[in-house]
This record gives structure tokens, sequence and C-alpha cells, in this order.
């Protein structure tokens, strides 16, 4: 166990008579304990700075079960190592700010801005109530987005700070640069492949587009935020049936199974890679984060948010007037030869 533990910002912890229960990325863990206030103080105590031995004998509880307890938490992991995430001088290190911007993105996320029909997107779809159009344009819309995704990522590694961030965003590189060719591979199943390559992306869309390059050319640290709020985890809870938008597509409406299959393998990859945990290998290697650009980064976070947010209402709003073709009529209108 750490001599210095130090327990996640983002996570959250309640009691009952018998037991401490502790909520991390929308998951729960109960843990029956003698004095449930006495560990939860203990956790209060762990704020990487703390020598553990004193929390322990300030907290009146054995210290053996304590640290057996602080163990099982330190594998999950929901407590880190205090002395390699926290400066001994006080000031902000890159590791610190991120595990404090997880704790923004987790609230951040659950805030879903809703429609003037106080329309739940994901529960539309998965619930089957959106019209099909709705579907089929989200699709359009999120290949859209992927097949942006090698150009971004080589920008962040041409632009990056130095070899250390550029060999982190190069690897990702290698994971990555594949699946925006295989979701359109897969839509082509659906929509017409000339007609995918030449749409006009919607506006919100365009936003999320033009700010991924601009944010992966003049900064890496900005654009490892965009992914903090992208790439999905392991820890992650499980999506809930009535939010899963790809068991709402299998179940309730004529999208093809490649379709479905492909865009859900893709979600499912991220977690299963722990990818929500990648940009904290680009914040590891910025030693010192001065508070201007902390307070920078955590606005260009709830940018990021909420940038997702409007393109799933803009999907919504625009899909339930318009049919899909009506994105591809530019360039229709014009008899090329």
């Amino acid at each position: 166990m750490y001599d210095y533990p130090l327990l996640k910002y983002a996570v959250t912890t309640k009691i009952s008579s018998s037991e401490i229960t502790l909520s991390y990325r929308g998951k729960t863990y109960n843990y029956p304990v003698e004095n449930p206030a006495s560990y939860k103080k203990l956790l209060e105590k762990c704020n990487g700075r703390n020598l553990l031995k004193d929390s322990i004998q300030h907290c009146n509880i054995k210290k053996e079960p304590a640290k057996e307890f602080l163990h099982k938490l330190s594998e999950i992991p929901l407590i880190l190592d205090g002395k390699t995430v926290l400066r001994d001088d006080g000031l902000l290190s890159g590791k610190e700010l991120f595990w404090k911007l997880e704790k923004f993105l987790i609230e951040w996320k659950q805030k879903k801005i809703m429609t003037a029909f106080q329309i739940d997107f994901d529960k539309e779809i998965a619930l089957g109530k959106a019209p099909e159009n709705v579907v089929k344009g989200f699709c359009l819309e999120l290949c859209h987005l992927l097949r942006n995704v090698p150009d971004e990522l080589s920008l962040a590694v041409a632009n990056a700070k130095n070899d250390y961030v550029r060999s982190h965003y190069m690897t990702f590189y290698d994971e990555e640069r594949t699946h925006g060719e295989i979701i359109f591979r897969a839509l082509k199943k659906w929509i017409n492949a000339e007609d995918i390559m030449h749409a006009s992306p919607l506006p919100a869309t365009i936003g999320l587009l033009n700010t991924y390059r601009y944010w992966a050319s003049k900064d890496s640290l900005f654009y490892a935020v965009a992914l903090m709020r992208d790439e999905s985890s392991a820890l992650d809870a499980e999506i809930k049936k009535d939010e899963d938008i790809f068991l709402g597509m299998k179940t309730h409406y004529q999208v093809p199974k490649q379709v479905y299959k492909v865009y859900e393998w893709h979600t499912n990859l991220d977690r299963n890679n722990n990818h929500g945990f990648f940009p904290e290998l680009i914040f590891a290697e910025y030693e010192y984060i001065d508070a201007f650009y902390a307070k920078r980064l955590i606005s260009a976070l709830k940018q990021i948010i909420e940038l997702h947010q409007q393109f799933r209402w803009g999907v919504y709003h625009y899909y339930s007037e318009h049919p899909v073709e009506t994105r591809f009529e530019p360039y229709k209108a014009l008899n090329f030869q």
C-alpha cells in the first residue's frame, strides 16, 4: 500500500450502519466494515499528503483491516500514489490536473442538454421512439467525425510539445488510424459510398471537426482534453438498456447488421483498451501547469462536452424534419462528368 494514498477526486462516498459505499464513473463498490464513519474519515484523509500510518491512527481503526481496505481500492484503482501524482512543492502537476479534470468530466457528462421537446437522444433511440431517419443521420454524422481522427492525430503528432508526447500520440495513431475507414465500409451497406464522402456535415458536426483539428494543431493538452471526453474505460459503468443506442438500432430499426455491429464494436474497443485513460499519459509529461493554463483546460473540457451535446441535439432536430438525402443534394445538383 502507498505511504501517501490519494483517493481519486471523482470518487464519492456514503455510509450506512454497516458498510461504506464508493461510487466512481457510474459504478458502485460496497464494503462491509465495523465502523463505516471511521472508514469514511480515513478516506477523507487520503489526500496524497498525509502519511498513511498517521491517518489510520487518527481514525481509530485497526491497522491491518484499514490497509487491506485501502489495498482493495488501489487494485481497482480508486486510490493513487500521492507521491507520483502530487508535487512536493505544492504546485500543480499535469497528473494532478488530469485527475481533477476527471471529476468535472463525470459531473458535466451527466448533465445532458435536452431539446425543446424534452427529448433524451440516447433513450429515444434505445427505446425505438426516434424516427429511423434520426438513426441513419446519426450514423452519417458520426462517420464524419471518426473518419477525421487520423488527420487530427497526425496534427497532434506533428505539433507535439516534445518527443515523449509525440511518441504517445504516435502509438495512439497506430491504434486508431483504421477505425474511421472500418466505420465507412460498414456504413456503405446503408448509404452509398459517394454520398457519404460528399455529404455536407451538420453545423454542430463542423464545429466538432474544426475544434478537434485546431486543438490538435495548436496544443497537445487541449487535444488530450477532447480525448478525455471521447474515450471510454473498463472502469465505466455498463450502459443501461434504456440508453443503449446500439441495442436500440438492433431491436427497433431496420439498420443493417454490419452497421450497428461495427459501430458497437468501436465503442466497446475503446472501453476494452482503456482508452479513457490515454490522456493521462499526455498530462503526465507536464511536470508543472500554471493556474491560467489550468483554467483554460477546464474551460476546454466544458466546451467539448457541450459541443457533443449540441451535436446530438442537432442530429435529432435536423433529421427529425429532413431526410438524410438532403445532405447529398448540394453535390448532386450539378451534373459532373
